[in-house]
């Protein structure tokens, strides 16, 4: 039995992280280099399996060519008495599951989360690698940092799945290893069909809908209950479970969710521009953005109004004489008041005064007092700052940036240097902005937020001509 501060390897063992269908999950110090990594331990079953090994050691190598700020790096696959296990890059935060067993997220943070999963498979599916097995468990939340676990190593081990009815919640091979939960599984999925990008795409919707509403779209007591439904049950709009859901991203979460995979968004990209549109929309309408009051024009109206005023104030006051008088004849004949004015005669007023019944009222509900919204943190304001950045905002997004740079120390190497380059964008700064960009291009090639401000806005400046001046060499 393994236990914190034992020797694995290189690898010294700290805590135990969890466990599941390959084996057991360590968070574990790498004394060579000093960093902390994340050690997963094969089981004995998949480790006697003399094809297993060399087939997660070509996975691992496919998922090792993978780089994505959203996506845990595979480090490397080791062996030491016997004990296989992959080293991967040790992702601090929690797994969306507990995220979601604590609380009902909101639509924006389901958005930011579901938009960083859609840009990690575009990577992958690009690079020809399907997850197969995305889930609560596989994907880590650290505020607004998500990355997506297990890439290219639950993708193709082992064999066609052999299903018991009593097993209620995974595919297992014959070699006892889960390949993938069956609430997220797609329809091709379930039924053992060939696939492509697009069964990750309808797991990642099922993820949304649960995510929104607190409810699995998909969830029988056993598994051929629960593939029944998969395969040929719609499930309840997630609108329906949660009427503060918007339209457009119940839209999104409806199409991933189609049956047939040609109805489904066509790629991972297409998917992530559509919550990257929708994503814009909630942050520019949150409560946290204050949005101008319309302009109110004056309108010019005749001064005719002024003796229709006056009428009604001498009617009301002809009737609160004759209630002090006579009250239960007031309440009975309607008063008519016709003002002496040059008033024509349709502007004559008649008031009945109302008979008021007073009822006994019940007490109010006490409702409980609405949770609080955090106050926005360095994430927060980098996100803000970056959207109203492509939105040509660049007022609103330089105040953003500048308080998510105030606050660096919560902030990433990776999102420190954006916030740097979108400042130097947002204060007309071309020369930086460009040095800026190619900086962050060499560290992090690829970054698709780096893409897209440099899509929109990073133009490299022309190199100046050499010019000989007259009269010397």
């Amino acid at each position: 039995m393994l236990g914190p501060g034992q020797k694995l390897g290189a690898y010294q063992l700290i805590d135990r992280l969890g466990a599941g269908g390959m084996g057991e999950v360590w968070k574990a110090e790498d004394p060579r280099l000093g960093r902390t990594v994340a050690i997963k331990i094969l089981s004995p079953k998949i480790a006697a399996d003399r094809d297993a090994i060399p087939r997660l050691q070509r996975e691992a190598r496919t998922a090792a060519q993978l780089y994505h700020p959203n996506i845990a790096t595979i480090h490397s696959i080791e062996e030491d008495e016997g004990r296989h296990f992959i080293v991967m890059e040790y992702v601090p935060g929690d797994p969306l599951k507990k995220v979601m067993h604590e609380r009902r997220m909101t639509e924006l943070e389901v958005c930011r989360m579901a938009r960083g999963v859609a840009d990690a498979l575009a990577e992958a599916h690009e690079k020809g690698i399907v997850h197969r097995d995305i889930k609560p468990d596989n994907i880590i939340v650290n505020g607004q940092r998500v990355k997506v676990l297990d890439f290219g190593v639950a993708k193709r081990v082992g064999f066609e799945p052999v299903v018991s009815d009593d097993a209620p919640t995974a595919f297992v091979t014959q070699q006892g290893m889960i390949v993938g939960t069956v609430f997220y599984m797609s329809p091709e999925q379930a039924l053992g069909k060939p696939l492509d990008a697009r069964s990750d795409i309808f797991s990642l919707g099922v993820v949304m809908y649960e995510a929104i509403t607190g409810r699995q779209p998909f969830a029988g007591e056993t598994i051929t209950e629960t593939i029944t439904q998969i395969v040929r049950d719609e499930p309840a709009a997630a609108a329906q479970l949660n009427p503060t859901i918007s339209h457009g991203f119940n839209a999104i979460i409806e199409r991933c969710l189609r049956k047939k995979r040609e109805e489904r968004f066509a790629n991972a990209a297409e998917l992530s521009a559509a919550l990257e549109q929708q994503l814009a929309t909630e942050i520019f309408t949150a409560p946290t953005m204050v949005k101008p009051l319309p302009a109110i024009t004056p309108v010019r109206r005749s001064r005719a109004w002024l003796w229709v005023v006056g009428a009604v104030v001498l009617a009301l006051a002809a009737a609160a004489l004759l209630r002090m008088r006579k009250p239960e004849t007031v309440a009975a004949k309607p008063v008519t008041v016709v003002t002496a004015a040059p008033v024509p005669a349709e502007t004559a007023v008649v008031v009945t005064p109302p008979v008021i019944e007073e009822k006994p009222q019940p007490p109010p509900e006490r409702l409980p007092p609405p949770r609080p919204e955090p106050p926005p943190d360095a994430h927060t304001h980098f996100q803000f700052g970056e959207e109203a950045l492509l939105n040509h905002d660049f007022g609103h997004a330089a105040r953003e940036l500048q308080i998510a740079l105030d606050h660096a120390g919560e902030l990433d190497d990776r999102e420190r240097r954006l916030a740097e380059l979108g400042l130097a964008i947002a204060n007309g700064e071309r020369l930086r902005a460009a040095e800026l960009g190619r900086e962050i291009h060499r560290l992090y090639p690829g970054d698709p937020d780096l893409e897209r401000i440099r899509r929109e806005f990073i133009k490299e400046p022309p190199p100046r001509p050499f010019r000989r001046r007259l009269g010397r060499p």
